[in-house]
């Protein structure tokens, strides 16, 4: 009886924490969404998030293909990560990009394609990007963009300003062995960003870039009582690419729906448990032997617990 009232008490306490939780960063959210200052009172800047919505129009052709994404970046050592998800193209994507104010290129995204249909409908920002002095002022004054191209519109199809402000939560986090329940061995290392729509649950761009060996699935994971748990799938990334860089990096990513041009909706409790670091990121190997006292790894050879992100309204 004892025991079954002390788990009652720490559920209670864990759904109290969570709606704090939830209700500071909508708070926060709502803050960053009114443009005007922002950022952190002391301390540590605030992440910089910025996202974007992608259709024909900006671009100037027309085209009736949409398309969502965001980009995450710390304000401290410059470094970017996110991305891309479209639809409705005329024909395969060709490339994609994140260009300046004068047309140029800053950055290339990695084109992804969909492991069913073969059409490319992601674009990521690989691991190991900085933005320089000029395209970090570019990013807070909103004149970068990402833009889409295809064989029909070669000067790009779909484009969207990186200019939206709050409204979305982002997680950008490193996986490793020692995060792993129980830990492995494994020399893997990996990356995972996953930013979604604070309203909706709606995923805006999510992907792991990683270094696992024959790995055979990726999810993202419930903890149920918080970092260091296990818990089931909430979103699966069946999309499994390797040596996408030729340098061994290998991405896992979920499929695009469409409509919308998105991945998939977190549901509220998701959103919740996001908000409430109550996620991770899990990549797993049914080959590979640094899990021991298992055979393989099938449940898991290197993992990332998820701390949500707000975006701070200025940057600074």
């Amino acid at each position: 009886m004892a025991r079954y009232e002390g788990r009652f008490l720490m559920m209670n306490i864990r759904n109290v924490l969570i709606g704090f939780i939830v209700s500071a960063i909508v708070v926060g959210i709502a803050v960053s969404c009114g443009g005007g200052g922002g950022g952190s009172s002391g301390g540590a800047p605030a992440t910089v998030i910025r996202s974007a919505s992608l259709d024909g129009t900006q671009a100037g052709t027309g085209a009736t293909g949409t398309g969502r994404g965001a980009v995450v970046v710390n304000p401290t050592t410059m470094a970017i990560t996110g991305g891309i998800t479209f639809t409705g193209l005329t024909g395969n994507a060709t490339g994609a990009h994140i260009h300046r104010a004068n047309g140029n290129v800053a950055y290339g995204l990695q084109l992804a394609p969909d492991s069913v249909s073969g059409v490319n409908a992601t674009g990521v920002l690989l691991n190991n990007i900085t933005l320089s002095a000029a395209d970090y002022a570019e990013l807070l004054a909103g004149t970068l963009y990402f833009n889409v191209h295809t064989a029909m519109f070669p000067l790009g199809e779909i484009r969207g300003q990186i200019n939206i402000q709050g409204g979305v939560v982002a997680g950008t986090t490193p996986l490793d062995n020692l995060q792993e329940v129980p830990a492995s061995t494994s020399p893997a290392t990996g990356h995972g960003t996953v930013v979604a729509d604070a309203a909706t649950g709606a995923v805006l761009i999510a992907y792991i870039a990683h270094t696992v060996a024959n790995a055979n699935a990726a999810h993202i994971h419930t903890s149920p009582s918080g970092p260091g748990s296990t818990g089931g799938v909430i979103l699966g990334f069946p999309n499994l690419q390797t040596n996408v860089d030729g340098a061994g990096t290998n991405l896992a990513y979920p499929p695009v729906t469409s409509p919308p041009a998105a991945p998939t909706a977190l549901s509220s409790t998701n959103m919740a448990n996001f908000l409430a670091n109550y996620l991770y990121f899990n990549v797993h190997s049914n080959v590979n032997n640094f899990c021991a006292p298992a055979a393989n790894c099938a449940a898991g050879e290197i993992r990332g617990n998820i701390t949500a992100l707000q975006s701070s309204g200025s940057g600074y």
